[in-house]
This record gives C-alpha cells, sequence and structure tokens, in this order.
C-alpha cells in the first residue's frame, strides 16, 4: 500500500505536474492523496481531486482516494509535527509513505521536507523546473530536458 502526501500551494498545475512525475518516473501508485493545504490553497481541492482522478484512471488505471489536511503555514513547528503524525500514522497502517514537496510556498515545503525525514518517509520528491517559462503548463506538456524529479 502507498500513500503520497503532497503540499498544495496557489497553482493547481505544479501540483499535477509533480504527481504525474512521480507515478510515472517512480511507478508510485498511491492508494491514497493526502494534501496539505493552507486556508488559501484549500480551496483548490476541488479541482485536483477531479484531475488527479483523470490523470490516474485514464492515464495509469487506478483511482486513489484523496484527502485534505489544513494547516497553518505561519505555525512551523505546529505544522512540522501535524505532517510528522500523519506520516507516522499511515506508516502504521503498513502504507509506504511518499512526501512531494514541490507545489507549496517555502515554509509549507520546508515543514513537509523536516517531517518527512523526522518520520523516516520512504521518499521525499522535489520536482525541478528548469526554465520558468513552463510554469502553468502540465507534465505531458513540459519537455522532458526541462525537468528534474529529485529524490532526496
Amino acid at each position: 500500500m502507498q500513500a503520497l502526501v503532497q503540499t498544495v500551494g496557489v497553482h493547481p498545475s505544479a501540483v499535477l505536474t509533480s504527481y504525474w512525475a512521480i507515478v510515472e518516473e517512480e511507478a508510485v501508485k498511491p492508494e491514497v492523496i493526502v494534501y496539505i493545504c493552507t486556508t488559501q490553497s484549500e480551496k483548490l481541492t476541488p479541482i485536483l481531486r477531479r484531475a488527479t482522478a483523470e490523470i490516474s484512471q485514464h492515464v495509469f488505471g487506478f483511482t486513489p482516494k484523496t484527502v485534505c489536511r489544513k494547516v497553518n503555514e505561519a505555525r512551523v513547528l505546529e505544522t512540522v509535527m501535524n505532517i510528522k503524525m500523519l506520516i507516522l500514522n499511515y506508516k502504521e497502517k503498513g502504507y509506504n509513505v511518499y512526501v512531494d514537496i514541490t507545489p507549496s510556498r517555502k515554509t509549507l515545503s520546508a515543514s513537509a521536507l523536516k517531517a518527512a525525514i523526522e518520520a523516516k518517509a520512504d521518499g521525499i520528491y522535489y520536482l525541478l523546473l528548469k526554465n520558468p517559462q513552463y510554469i502553468g503548463e502540465i507534465y505531458p506538456y513540459i519537455p522532458r530536458h526541462q525537468l528534474k524529479l529529485v529524490k532526496i
């Protein structure tokens, strides 16, 4: 069983692009995706759920469950603890847990990185976009030489 914890920023394309890259390049097929959202990014979850379901079903042949966990990114240590506990809870249930720190603001990405390291996540990913001209594009429309999936 696999779970993917994804931080959510202000652009749905960043979440979808890193998700697509992780599934395609790392063969991670999560049964559950946990979106770590803020008050600002929480409004994107309906769009993300629909788009992730479409990508997962039609491109990869599976359908993950999606969950949103809201955090206050200004309370960094609290956010670290919340994400760490979430990871540990899934690990206790037998999941391999992967964390994507790509699509959010710096404080949330840093919190998720620290939590993932402390909880010994099975994989931590960051999708490096080499050329800002592709901001807002989705994974298959970005030339592969302009992307690098970094496993931390």
